[in-house]
């Protein structure tokens, strides 16, 4: 079934914000010389999207609700590729993002981009801010955990691995979830500092609170 390198899967964008990221995406693939998919998770499978930009094939594919969870287990259900890389509101940005993700391949079975690793970086309001570092904080102390950005859904997984992963969460805990099951069967992680950029906040009212129950 991987008979990719790469599937990218993009949600939680307009398809409008989505063409103009793997626009920017798609040559940075041709630079890196692999084989790859974008898979467009997204509630409306009529939009207009190419077959394929640049070369770079396309499919749209519908998640049964619109929850994280959801979204990447038809991620992982659909991926065609080795390595799926999630963009959660993917912008052009991401291009170069893709392109260190590329050549970081095979050193870890999971790779997280990074707003608070060394060299990482963010732009978003500070309510939103003091919340995830805060939250990031508290978890990494808690369970002694070596990674500092849990919740960033900008992630490389080895589709092999995750499959082999269960996916129950429905919120943004999923993305705490599966790190932690990654890590309980021997999973290599690590993480690629990063600048975040927030076009505007876009978290569920209450997903804090969720995250902090799981």
């Amino acid at each position: 079934m991987n008979s990719l390198d790469l599937t990218i899967a993009c949600s939680g964008s307009s398809p409008e914000e989505t063409a103009e990221a793997i626009s920017s995406i798609a040559p940075l693939l041709h630079e890196c010389r692999v084989s790859a998919e974008f898979l467009i998770l997204a509630d409306d499978v009529d939009a207009q999207f190419p077959a394929e930009v640049s070369g770079i094939p396309l499919r749209l594919a519908a998640p049964e609700r619109a929850t994280c969870g959801e979204t990447l287990r038809t991620a992982v259900r659909e991926a065609f590729g080795q390595w799926l890389i999630t963009l959660d509101n993917p912008s052009p940005h991401d291009a170069s993002l893709v392109f260190a993700f590329c050549h970081r391949r095979n050193r870890e079975d999971l790779v997280i981009a990074s707003r608070y690793a060394n060299g990482g970086a963010y732009t978003m309001p500070w309510f939103r801010a003091v919340v995830s570092r805060s939250l990031n904080w508290m978890y990494r102390t808690a369970l002694s955990l070596p990674i500092r950005d849990l919740s960033s859904g900008r992630r490389m997984y080895r589709t092999s691995m995750l499959r082999r992963v269960a996916i129950e969460g429905e919120d943004y805990d999923v993305l705490m979830e599966v790190l932690l099951r990654f890590m309980a069967q021997g999973g290599s992680v690590g993480e690629l500092p990063f600048h975040y950029e927030s076009r505007q906040y876009r978290q569920e009212r209450g997903t804090a609170f969720r995250l902090f129950r799981s």
